[in-house]
Parts: C-alpha cells; sequence; structure tokens
C-alpha cells in the first residue's frame, strides 16, 4: 500500500517536472499593417512648381475608415492636394491577432518634375502609449520626370504611379506592389523609393515589418512648339 502511494506521488512529481520543462507558448503578438485597397490620383496643381514629398500619417479605424489625417511633412503648394487625395483613399484596417484594430499607416505624396529633386524630412511619428508606431520617413527624395518617356503628353497631363511599399524590421525596403503603374515611370519611382531612408515601425517596442504606401506624380517638362 505505501509503495503504491509512493509510485502515485513520484508520479505526480515528474508530471510537475516535465511541465516545467515544456516550452512556453509563443505569445509574439500577430500583426498586419493597415493595406490600401484603392487609389485615386492626385493632380499636380496648376499653379505649382514646386517638388518634393508630402508626408501624411493616417489613423484607419477598425471599419476602416479614415479617422485623422496628419500632415508630417508639407510643402505650400502641394500639401493641400496631397490631404484631399489621400481622405478619397480606401483602406483595409490593421489586425492584430486576427483582430481589426485602429491602427496609422504613412502615405507619401512624391510630385516630381524636371526642376530638381530635393530632399523631404518627415517629423516624428511616435505616439504616447500606442502600441503600435508606423514606418518613419527618415528622408525622400522625388524623383525626376524621365526625359526620354513619352508617357504624358503635355505638361497638363500628369501622370500618377502608386506603391506600397514594405519596409522589414532593419528599415530596409524589402518588397514593393505596383497598386498603379505607367509604363517608362514605374521604373523610376521604384528606385527613387528603394534609395529612401526610413527607421522601422514598431509594436509594443519591436520593431517589426510593416507598409506605406508612395504615390509619385509626374509632371513632364514643358517642350514649347515650335
Amino acid at each position: 500500500m505505501y509503495r503504491l502511494m509512493g509510485r502515485v506521488v513520484l508520479l505526480f512529481l515528474l508530471a510537475g517536472v516535465l511541465r516545467a520543462q515544456k516550452p512556453a507558448e509563443d505569445k509574439t503578438p500577430s500583426f498586419e499593417p493597415i493595406q490600401v485597397r484603392q487609389i485615386v490620383e492626385p493632380a499636380y496643381p496648376l499653379d505649382s512648381i514646386a517638388n518634393g514629398v508630402v508626408i501624411l500619417k493616417v489613423v484607419v479605424t477598425p471599419a476602416g475608415a479614415i479617422y485623422s489625417v496628419d500632415v508630417l511633412h508639407g510643402i505650400a503648394s502641394l500639401t493641400e492636394e496631397a490631404v484631399k487625395t489621400v481622405r478619397k483613399w480606401h483602406f483595409d484596417p490593421a489586425r492584430l491577432n486576427g483582430r481589426r484594430v485602429e491602427s496609422s499607416t504613412i502615405v507619401a505624396f512624391a510630385f516630381c518634375n524636371s526642376m530638381g529633386s530635393p530632399t523631404s524630412k518627415a517629423a516624428e511619428t511616435k505616439t504616447e502609449g500606442a502600441r503600435f508606431e508606423p514606418i518613419q520617413v527618415v528622408s525622400a527624395d522625388s524623383a525626376l520626370y524621365p526625359i526620354t518617356s513619352a508617357a504624358v503628353a503635355s505638361p497638363m497631363n500628369s501622370a500618377t504611379v502608386v506603391l506600397q511599399v514594405t519596409v522589414d524590421e532593419s528599415g530596409t525596403v524589402s518588397h514593393i506592389d505596383v497598386l498603379r503603374g505607367v509604363e517608362t515611370l514605374t521604373e523610376p519611382a521604384k528606385e527613387t523609393v528603394r534609395n529612401w531612408k526610413f527607421q522601422p515601425a514598431r509594436l509594443d517596442g519591436e520593431a517589426v515589418a510593416s507598409t506605406l504606401a508612395a504615390s509619385f506624380t509626374f509632371q513632364p517638362p514643358y517642350v514649347p512648339s515650335r
């Protein structure tokens, strides 16, 4: 009888040791960032000769609606058009552990003409107490309109390329999806965004891969008719 009880106690002790040795379950949260679902092209303001990148932080609700748009870097004659345009876009909301959540994303509008390629730098995007902090754009250049391109017939008709850019945990561009392409202009846009500098997004303080949208609106140089 005593031997049987001793064996039972021993079995309970062994079971406790095995449970203690069992690896802890991975409780790393699963996060899927906001995705762009539908876009509207911006128009190059007719009264603007500016060249540069407007950078916006867009907060999207769990229902996919835009809650707010904050200007992180503005350009006097271009910011209004960028904000007006992004408010017409549609987004799929972020998901945390499979559940839709309010989150934020970065949308950059590059307005590109033949006047040069100035660099834009965004303000800090960190939000006190937020679980998720979107990608930070450290510096971004607009692209030059390719001289050999015939994508646009006249300077009154700009053309837009829109990219969804994945930035990995190291702050490096790892993948680019073309949401809207234009022959002869898509590759210059992709090449330009690969040279932008980023700080990665963070979830609970840890660097994570995430996405941002980059819109490149090209205005061809004016060529007077003969």
